[in-house]
């Protein structure tokens, strides 16, 4: 797992479900400081999965048909 704000990997992406919580977190600006592990508090409108291949999906719990997908290898 890689926090985002202070990246120590040289080729980061994320690669597990952490990863995906904390890049989404990061994103719409839900983490208390840029020292926080935030990816292992789950947000609250939107449910985060990873779905392999460094593709992760946020999935709005109030209308699962929206969906954000997001694909850090491209």
């Amino acid at each position: 797992m890689q926090h985002w704000r202070i990246n120590t990997e040289t080729s980061p992406s994320a690669d597990n479900l952490t990863d995906c919580l904390t890049v989404f977190l990061l994103i719409m600006d839900r983490c208390e400081n840029a020292n926080t592990n935030c990816g292992n508090q789950p947000d609250d409108e939107f449910e985060q999965s990873y779905l392999g291949g460094g593709i992760c999906q946020y999935t709005y719990r109030h209308n699962t048909n929206y969906r954000i997908r997001y694909e850090t290898n491209t």
